[in-house]
């Protein structure tokens, strides 16, 4: 929504009133200091419901019982009125072509209901079109970060505070606080209307859907396992039981569908014949469950030993090396020696010695080479070492397993009469048939999980949807078109000529600003001109404020400017609302003064340039409202200035 502030009233305990207003364009309050102008900032902070008054304390706070804000929107005004002795209670009221002047009394608010501010700046939001009630994008996210979306998060874009307007660390209102900073970054593609309340339910519906996906593989995964342990469970029993009938089951008659093979055999074993003892072959089976014993054993001993040798062998070359390098200290040669060694007595050449230093020297050079060619070489045997302790605890486990059914079956041959045999048998068929029973059990179906299907299909049809808000590419070519203007304005202002080649950037996803200059990113605090970091300011919030306009946000057209004019002269301007010129002028080159009244005349002229074309855009059409508290009091700025205030004359209070 296009809103503008009309008026700012202020009464008193008794009805007495201040009434400021405000229309579309540049709006200044100009006057000397202590006079009110920055407190105006404060009480539209105050009245855009923020939970505590940083109205200063002193005349304004004394004299003020009400404090009221009148937004503008086409033919509705919409009326905030806040007591500054209850901060939790609010008046707030809907009103068309609404005589503010004349009508706007604390006769009319007492005869309106004091309700409680939550309540009053949810109605406020709902007509500004602000209504998302969460933007958490998971069920677990805390609560201060993805609370309900509201107009105090867009404080940060409407507020340039004096001493924040030319700071070189800072840039927006209230993001020395992370959670507040964090909020007004995720919330305001909200308040530009690229995301609703139903694009979170669906980032929310996307993390539940992945999550069940998740959840379905594990248990996919511990259905497998679980399959694996019942197949084991009548696997090894019914084998028993063949084996103590003298008949053999092969692999091949439970290959396929393993677990339903075995319960068909299970649901069909042969009948104990009467005659059990003479028609077993136990000891054919125990033999050649021995024979395998053995032969897995001898490869769980090979494997050991693998392991004890990798292990061993895995400093092998480091040693080496080490080796190679004692040997050349052993070698070293303090003293080189001459090339021609000759007899101390006789002077005499001593072919012989020489040949042999020749031959140490060659093989002290050979060993260099050697240990230069080794270096410090070192093999990484850490996944090999790992394969064959798996395969190591494979071989354990399938000997455990045979060790088990090598003691069954020694069981059974213990035992002398055919009847100990057949109640073996009957004891084995009742555990075969105990186990099926559970298994079956097992198998019924329960309440299940929603079908994997079903949920990728529903997660395919969320993310679509989500597709469709298509927020990267907004926030990729907003960005294009905040540089864009931020850099058209620059061109305008009165910026360093040295870095005046560069860009301004700035990106919407992290509200981060840097400038380029010769491919190099340099931070705001590395500009060592207050102009420049005033002229950031400007570009940056007048870029936001035509993006804002453009989307038709839910942020007020409004923004705030108090005292951009420091830089250039605290005090000096060509006007004096003191009568002692002298007290207030800082220089005396008339030159230099001339020249900062020019760039602050300049400043004023470039918003103004700028709110104009905004009117003339056929994607705006609409000119946002920029309200600059100052002391610069130019001829040339009459047109704009809405209220003069002196120390010694008319001030807020």
């Amino acid at each position: 929504m296009k809103a503008i502030i009309s008026d700012i009233v202020l009464f008193s305990e008794s009805g007495e009133k201040r009434h400021l207003t405000f229309d579309n364009g540049l709006n200044i309050i100009t006057g000397d200091s202590k006079t009110g102008k920055s407190a105006l900032i404060e009480i539209v902070d105050f009245c855009l419901f923020s939970k505590r008054s940083t109205i200063p304390v002193g005349k304004v706070t004394d004299w003020t019982n009400i404090f009221s804000v009148v937004y503008k929107i086409g033919h509705k005004q919409l009326i905030i009125a806040r007591p500054i002795k209850d901060l939790n209670k609010c008046y707030f009221s809907v009103e068309t072509n609404f005589d503010i002047e004349n009508k706007l009394n604390l006769g009319y608010l007492n005869s309106l209901t004091l309700k409680d501010i939550k309540q009053a700046q949810l109605n406020f939001e709902q007509h500004l079109g602000l209504s998302v009630t969460s933007t958490r994008e998971t069920d677990e996210q805390p609560r201060q970060t993805g609370s309900k979306a509201t107009i105090r998060d867009a404080a940060s874009i409407m507020f340039q505070h004096q001493n924040l307007v030319a700071n070189k660390h800072s840039i927006f209102y209230r993001f020395d606080d992370y959670y507040k900073r964090a909020k007004a970054v995720s919330d305001f593609p909200i308040h530009l209307g690229w995301a609703d309340g139903e694009y979170f339910a669906l980032k929310r519906e996307q993390e539940r859907l992945l999550k069940d996906l998740k959840k379905n593989k594990k248990q996919s995964v511990s259905l497998k396992i679980d399959r694996e342990n019942k197949i084991q469970k009548l696997e090894k029993p019914i084998k028993l039981y063949f084996n103590s009938l003298g008949m053999q089951l092969q692999e091949t008659d439970i290959k396929l569908s393993k677990l339903s093979k075995l319960t068909k055999i299970a649901n069909n074993l042969p009948k104990v014949p009467e005659n059990a003892h003479e028609n077993s072959d136990l000891g054919r089976q125990l033999a050649k469950l021995k024979v395998e014993q053995k032969s897995i054993e001898k490869k769980l001993y090979d494997t050991n030993k693998l392991i004890t040798k990798v292990g061993e062998n895995s400093g092998d070359a480091q040693e080496y090396s080490n080796s190679m390098q004692q040997l050349l200290e052993l070698s070293n040669i303090e003293n080189q020696p001459a090339e021609v060694i000759s007899c101390p007595l006789c002077n005499t050449d001593s072919l012989e010695i020489n040949a042999i230093v020749k031959e140490v020297q060659l093989s002290r050079n050979t060993l260099i080479d050697e240990l230069s060619k080794v270096g410090v070489f070192k093999q990484d045997n850490s996944e090999l070492l790992s394969d064959l302790m798996k395969q190591r605890d494979e071989f354990k486990k399938e000997i455990r397993l045979l060790t088990r059914q090598i003691n069954d079956i020694k069981k059974s041959i213990g035992i002398s009469n055919d009847d100990s045999l057949k109640a073996r048998l009957y004891t084995l068929k009742g555990r075969i048939e105990a186990s099926l029973e559970q298994i079956l059990e097992e198998e019924t179906p329960k309440k299940e999980n929603k079908p994997t299907d079903d949920i990728t299909a529903r997660l395919s049809e969320v993310e679509d949807l989500i597709a469709g808000y298509d927020l990267k590419s907004k926030i990729e070519e907003a960005n294009v078109f905040i540089n864009k203007t931020m850099n058209t304005l620059k061109g305008k202002l009165d910026f360093e000529e040295e870095l005046k080649q560069g860009e301004m950037k700035f990106d919407l996803a992290t509200f981060n600003f840097y400038y380029l200059h010769k491919s190099k990113k340099i931070h705001l605090s590395e500009m060592g001109s207050g102009a420049n970091w005033l002229a950031c300011h400007l570009c940056l919030f007048l870029a936001l404020l035509k993006l804002t306009v453009r989307e038709n946000a839910s942020i007020p057209a409004v923004l705030f400017l108090d005292q951009p004019s420091q830089v250039y002269f605290p005090k000096v301007r060509r006007v004096f609302s003191s009568s002692n010129k002298e007290e207030l002028l800082t220089d005396n080159d008339t030159d230099k003064v001339d020249e900062n009244i020019i760039q602050v005349i300049n400043i004023f002229t470039v918003i103004n340039e700028f709110l104009n074309e905004l009117t003339e855009d056929e994607n705006i059409n609409f000119k946002p409202q920029v309200i600059v508290l100052e002391h610069a009091d130019e001829p040339e700025l009459d047109k704009f200035i809405r209220e003069r205030w002196a120390s010694k004359g008319k001030k807020l209070i």
